[in-house]
């Protein structure tokens, strides 16, 4: 009946996530005629997931009445490596291995080694990462990334973290400055080595030996490829989990990488179903390479992979630009629910704020005033193809030069700079304007003051550019988030905006 159908259209169901122990910790989901997509899991997903817990589950048993020789191996069963092409889903299976894993109630946390500088699961775009996770993640990552010490409320509102925030801070983080590897791979891989130190330190102060995941970016091909060899040899997973595409650029043949003691997972990404002609058999250590052969010759029938409805324009990737753009609008707003407030919103095209709400909500904002004297400044530079670092401090020669790059741009709030040209980072910031006169930089992070003035001693700038929709776009002065003391003349933001790649108009 037309009641019947009113109702079904406005029921909700209630879930229960069952890895808390609370029974407030509850989601609801819309009727399936108002969801954008279903949620489908693709059962090599399932089969992986299992296979991978089950094999944690025995060796943990073994680890605790074998030899300290047999230990050491058995531990790598806990490291998952997760790759592949972008768009393939990588992110995904991440967010839904971590949940497998805390629901199985054999281990109540996860570690997340995020080595995606340009979309990252729980940081800003430009910080590699690593993080113990205690809860699921059932949200985005722009609606779980840490956002300063209020998680992803105001601090009028609540103290507390709230429940869909995966952690209140990484356990450590590197300011790498940049969203892709291919800028500097040298200082890319020697952060990705130290993370992977300071998790092998956390096992052994806690005695305890937590699952970790291995977050990558897509970049699978030529350099690419020699840099994620790069990370598996630092590393050394016990499984790696090779995410594949339906297209001939998503495929890597992975296969080198397979010994007696790792197990190389192979799944296919979620937007599509491949051919019935194609049997992946049983999975082992040699699939990688067989199946990259089958599929390559499939590639080039047209009948070799139809596509699900999923694939429709409607459910498109969205362009990585934007998703960056929205991760660091809401990082700089100290949460996605203040994002809301804004009544800006998302959609396929990317943030749609006509008001300009967002810049000029970060207009409003109060920054922080900082003594030359308090902080060093760094910036990063390419310069013929090789990478230079510019040091500054209120006595260098370089400090006018210096403070006109980080002016209007976003830094790294960076602390205990070494001789290994590391730069641990707490998170980011904008530095909105620099007053020469009364030698005060002004600076907009979502930061509390007691860990600015404990843990920060270095701004950081490299390539990392405030998105357009945090900067003046409207007919109001007071919409612009930053300023020069000197006038137009200096240069502001210091940047050329980059092309989307879009067609160019005829």
């Amino acid at each position: 009946t037309g009641q019947d159908a009113k109702l079904a259209a406005t029921s909700v169901t209630k879930i229960k996530v069952i890895s808390m122990e609370s029974d407030s910790f509850t989601f609801e989901l819309s009727s399936l005629m108002s969801v954008r997509s279903p949620i489908f899991i693709d059962d090599r997903w399932v089969t992986a997931s299992n296979d991978i817990i089950n094999g944690m589950i025995v060796g943990d048993n073994l680890h605790n009445n074998a030899q300290s020789q047999t230990n050491t191996i058995l531990m790598k069963n806990n490291r998952i490596f997760v790759c592949g092409a972008k768009n393939v889903g990588k992110s995904t299976f991440v967010r839904y291995l971590i949940n497998r894993i805390l629901s199985s109630k054999h281990h109540d946390k996860v570690a997340l080694l995020d080595c995606d500088a340009g979309q990252p699961e729980l940081s800003p775009p430009g910080m590699l990462s690593l993080t113990v996770v205690a809860n699921p993640l059932l949200c985005p990552p722009h609606v779980h990334m840490i956002c300063g010490n209020d998680g992803n409320v105001e601090e009028e509102e609540s103290k507390d973290v709230p429940v869909y925030a995966a952690a209140k801070e990484h356990h450590r983080a590197f300011y790498y400055g940049s969203t892709t590897s291919k800028t500097n791979p040298n200082l890319y891989i020697d952060i990705v080595k130290n993370l992977t130190m300071s998790y092998d330190e956390l096992c052994q102060n806690i005695n305890k030996d937590i699952p970790i995941i291995i977050n990558t970016d897509g970049w699978v091909k030529g350099l690419g490829y020699e840099i994620l060899s790069s990370i598996i040899d630092i590393v050394n997973p016990g499984h790696i989990v090779q995410l594949l595409g339906s297209t001939k650029a998503k495929f890597f043949d992975i296969s080198s990488h397979a010994t007696t003691k790792r197990k190389i997972h192979v799944v296919f990404a979620q937007s599509g179903t491949l051919s019935p002609a194609i049997e992946m058999g049983a999975i082992s250590r040699e699939t990688s390479s067989a199946s990259l052969q089958l599929l390559s010759q499939e590639e080039n029938k047209s009948d070799s992979v139809s596509l699900t409805s999923m694939t429709k324009e409607s459910n498109l990737p969205i362009q990585a630009s934007s998703l960056r753009a929205l991760r660091l609008s809401v990082y700089f707003l100290q949460g996605y629910n203040s994002f809301l407030r804004t009544g800006a919103t998302f959609q396929q095209s990317g943030i749609i704020d006509d008001d300009c709400n967002i810049a000029s909500q970060l207009a409003k904002m109060r920054p922080y005033a900082v003594s030359f004297d308090a902080l060093s400044c760094i910036v990063l530079i390419d310069e013929d193809g090789q990478n230079k670092r510019i040091t500054a401090n209120s006595n260098s020669d370089d400090v006018n030069t210096v403070y006109d790059l980080i002016n209007g741009n976003v830094v790294g709030l960076c602390s205990d700079i070494d001789d290994s040209l590391l730069y641990p980072c707490i998170g980011l910031g904008i530095v909105r304007s620099i007053d020469h006169e009364r030698k005060i930089f002004y600076v907009l992070t979502p930061h509390c003051v007691e860990i600015l003035q404990t843990k920060v001693t270095t701004m950081v700038h490299a390539q990392l550019q405030i998105p357009l929709q945090m900067v003046f776009r409207g007919h109001n002065s007071e919409a612009f988030p930053f300023q020069s003391c000197h006038g137009v003349t200096v240069g502001i933001g210091s940047e050329v905006m980059k092309s989307k790649g879009l067609p160019s108009r005829r």
